[in-house]
């Protein structure tokens, strides 16, 4: 190899082998040189396969990457084709691509129609310049979120949108792509939620106003614990606390008894009733104690119902304290009342037979003559009727169903008239005292009743006097009237230094028959009978007293503004007789007979009708009657009836009304009219002699 060219590959192996390349090699170097060449040509092969193989696989997968592009772009065509949401892309405003769904939502049968439009054109002429505004900030580079707009429909419907921009590349141009959903249902929905719940709230807030608002105070509790939920502002007013102070507490913090299974009970309810929804467990008295210490009476009415999913106890409590005083204090008027309808359901028949027996005791007398025996038993047979109509009277004077005839007059004059007989009658051991103001306003009432009350009044003071004892009579205006009234007053007071009443006595000192006085003394009418009297003559009566210190009847009547007129007194046998034609009408056949025989005596000519028919058929067929007497209470047309009837043809013509017991208003009121009188039942014969004279008297 001296002289030959060595290639350079060879030399470089025959380096590695240390092997000089101007020399030869030996065999051994020729072997592993070989060797190495081999070793070298077979990686360079197995080099050269790996290498083929690998660009192989590359190719494949460069393939697969390829199709996995096609099918990913057919697949997000086909998204975005499918998708629900409108898209579209655009650049400025012009549209470059729009899918079906923004076509179908703008009423558009093929999205190509939009490619080319401008994006400006489908929105409402309110929100152009608004999005115009939004498009340039986000050119600007500036976040705006989502942008809310109204599309505009072919059709002219309007569809809420929301929807958001980015910037992308289409076609290797710049441009932006919108996406936009349809929220119309949405909004709709929220507005019909948001309307929903402001009608909640204004609900909400008008029921609160109706339970604070509410003047029957509320509480509403836990059944089981009995804390209290809620309370309304007549509650918290009742019990005196403030809200926090009172929803701190419990039912049974309120109530006085500590121990009440009955309230702990309320969990335990009926069914509710089809009528009101809910159910009634209780309704009762109870007692509780406000803030202040001081207790109350509460009628409760409790039901049981669902609040937020939680039952709870509404209670309604009425304040019934003023209530149950009241009731306490009429307790006793009602048992007069009770007593009163009693006495008048029989005070008519039996004054029809005590003016019988008045009228034939009356005209027996005038035949027997000179036997004084007779006399004597007849005069008997007079009394004791006439204690009988005086008992009889007394009822219905308690029970207010008398007829009064009130006039205007002034109580001085009354007082100042009685007192030389209220002297007789006290006698002399016990000293009358009249304190009478000489300013006194006028008062409107029956004199006959007024005096009564006074007689009844000093007699009951004289009855609880010592010897040396005095009785005090004064009448002042008052200046303060009684809730009762409600009108400036005069007050009558009849009092005494006796030895008084406890408590127990002042509250049933008006009860009929209820006396202190030893049996015998007394019929326990008269302050009955005082009491009935103011009453009907719209006053009231006011006692104080006290063991030891004497008792003092204060009487409050009504004052009125006008003169005082003076009290007739005239004798009742001052002609009583004449000779007019009087029709008399009277359903008692023994009455009718009596009153008939009375008048005929007196010389007059008396016409007897049995009913009120009767009497208008009677005076059609002979008009030349002076007068008619006649019965206020009948079956079928009453005295009043009759006589309006009468005076359709005589208006003018006089009329007496006879009765023991009415319940016509106007005879009740004393409201006659003119040429129009009454006489209670039973009367005399003179009485009613006089009665009808006087009558004829006046009208003629």
């Amino acid at each position: 190899m001296t002289g030959a060219r060595v290639h350079p590959l060879l030399q470089r192996q025959l380096r590695k082998l240390s092997v000089d390349a101007g020399s030869p090699p030996n065999a051994e170097q020729w072997k592993r040189l070989i060797e190495r060449i081999t070793r070298t040509y077979e990686q360079a092969d197995q080099d050269r396969y790996t290498i083929e193989r690998s660009l192989m696989v590359s190719s494949r997968e460069m393939q697969d990457v390829c199709a996995r592009l096609a099918r990913s772009e057919a697949s997000f065509k086909g998204l975005v084709e499918r998708s629900p949401d409108s898209i579209f892309v655009r650049a400025g405003h012009t549209i470059l691509y729009a899918n079906a769904a923004m076509a179908d939502l703008l009423g558009i049968p093929d999205a190509a129609e939009l490619v080319g439009a401008s994006s400006l054109a489908h929105l409402h002429p309110d929100d152009v310049e608004r999005l115009v505004r939004c498009r340039e900030m986000q050119v600007e580079g500036k976040d705006i979120g989502l942008v809310e707009a109204r599309w505009v429909r072919r059709d002219g419907a309007v569809a809420i949108v929301e929807g958001g921009s980015s910037a992308i590349l289409f076609d290797g141009a710049p441009a932006w792509l919108t996406v936009v959903r349809d929220v119309t249902t949405q909004r709709k929905a929220e507005e019909e939620i948001e309307r929903a719940a402001s009608e909640l709230r204004r609900s909400e807030e008008r029921y609160r106003v109706l339970f604070d608002g509410m003047p029957l105070p509320i509480i509403l509790f836990d059944p089981a614990t009995l804390e209290i939920l809620q309370a309304n502002d007549a509650a918290l007013q009742l019990y005196g606390y403030t809200e926090t102070e009172l929803l701190a507490r419990t039912m049974t913090d309120l109530k006085v008894e500590r121990d009440d299974p009955e309230l702990r009970q309320v969990a335990s309810v009926a069914p509710p009733s089809r009528a009101s929804g809910r159910a009634v467990r209780w309704r009762g008295m109870k007692q509780h104690r406000r803030k202040d210490g001081s207790t109350l009476d509460l009628e409760i009415t409790s039901h049981l119902i669902t609040v937020g999913g939680r039952r709870a106890v509404l209670a309604q409590n009425v304040d019934v304290t003023e209530k149950l005083r009241l009731e306490e204090q009429l307790r006793p008027s009602q048992k007069m009342e009770a007593v009163g309808w009693l006495a008048g359901g029989i005070a008519h028949d039996f004054n029809n037979i005590l003016a019988v027996i008045l009228a034939d005791a009356d005209y027996a007398k005038e035949q027997v003559g000179e036997d004084e025996q007779l006399k004597s038993l007849l005069e008997e047979i007079e009394s004791a009727a006439a204690r009988a109509a005086s008992l009889t009277h007394q009822l219905l004077a308690f029970s207010r169903r008398q007829v009064l005839q009130p006039r205007v007059l002034s109580l001085n004059v009354v007082v100042s008239e009685m007192d030389r007989m209220l002297r007789r009658i006290i006698g002399e051991d016990v000293k009358l005292e009249l304190e009478l103001d000489p300013l006194l306003a006028s008062v409107k009432a029956d004199p006959g009743q007024l005096e009564q009350v006074i007689m009844n009044l000093v007699v009951n003071a004289r009855d609880a006097l010592p010897p040396g004892g005095r009785v005090t009579i004064r009448t002042q205006n008052a200046n303060a009237a009684p809730s009762e009234i409600g009108s400036d007053c005069v007050v009558l007071t009849v009092s005494d230094d006796g030895t008084g009443m406890d408590a127990e006595t002042v509250a049933r000192i008006f009860e009929p028959f209820f006396t202190t006085k030893a049996v015998g003394k007394g019929t326990g009418l008269g302050l009955a009978t005082v009491f009935g009297i103011v009453k009907q003559s719209g006053g009231v009566v006011h006692v104080v007293s006290e063991i030891g210190h004497g008792s003092s009847f204060n009487v409050f009547l009504p004052r009125v503004d006008e003169p005082a007129l003076c009290i007739e007194r005239t004798s009742q046998r001052m002609g009583a007789v004449g000779s007019e034609r009087v029709l008399l009408v009277e359903d008692d056949p023994h009455v009718r007979r009596a009153v008939t025989q009375a008048l005929e005596r007196r010389g007059y000519t008396v016409v007897q009708a049995n009913d009120g028919e009767d009497a208008v058929c009677r005076f059609r067929s002979a008009h030349a009657f002076d007068m008619v007497v006649t019965d206020l209470v009948m079956p079928g047309m009453d005295g009043v009836a009759v006589v309006r009837h009468l005076r359709e043809g005589r208006p003018e013509l006089p009329a007496l009304y006879i009765s023991g017991y009415t319940e016509h208003p106007s005879m009740r009121e004393g409201d006659f009219g003119e040429r129009t009188a009454f006489l209670n039942k039973p009367f005399t014969a003179d009485e009613i002699a006089h009665a009808v004279r006087s009558l004829l008297r006046k009208a003629a």
